[in-house]
This record gives C-alpha cells, structure tokens and sequence, in this order.
C-alpha cells in the first residue's frame, strides 16, 4: 500500500524464509527482501533452495523476469482502490485478539 504513495524503493524485513515469502514481498511492491534471520537459523545453504523456488514459481507463472512480477498485486493495479484498503484493513482486526 505504501508503494503506491511514495517514490522511493521499499525493502521487506522480517519473517521471510522461503521463496514463496520472497514472491509474495515481490508481488506486494518490495524491491529488495532481506532474509538474514533465515541465513542465521539454516545457514547460506539456504540460497539453492530459495532460488530454486524462485525460479519454480517463475516457471509456473510463465514469468521470465522478477522485474514485471514487483508491485503486480498492489493496490495500484486495483479498479477499486478503496475496496483493496478495506480487506486489507477487515483481514488484521481478524487476526487481533
């Protein structure tokens, strides 16, 4: 949502640690995912397996760069912005208790 509202580069942070994760920050608008707590708990061994995801959902989705994959999900590709705001909004009062 930020993305949409700023010029600069935005990086995502915390709890990624699996290539799935790094498609979603993508896919969300991050141009840069910082996975250092996965490298301290499974080591830099971790890189094959995380690009080899990478490169499967790429497959899957008949992507062939990650550049025209960043931002594809933000509000900004939306025909109701509004509405996008509102689920985003809805899906964290559910999960505060």
């Amino acid at each position: 949502m930020l993305g949409v509202q700023t010029r600069c580069h935005l990086a995502a942070t915390t709890g990624i640690h699996s290539g799935q994760e790094v498609i979603k920050m993508l896919l969300a608008g991050a141009r840069a995912v910082e996975i250092a707590s996965a490298f301290y708990k499974k080591g830099v061994g971790l890189i094959p397996t995380l690009l080899a995801e990478i490169e499967a959902w790429m497959k899957e989705q008949g992507q062939n760069d990650l550049e025209s994959c960043i931002g594809s999900l933000n509000m900004a590709g939306s025909s109701a912005p509004e509405l996008y705001l509102r689920a985003q909004f809805m899906e964290k009062i559910r999960g505060w208790e």
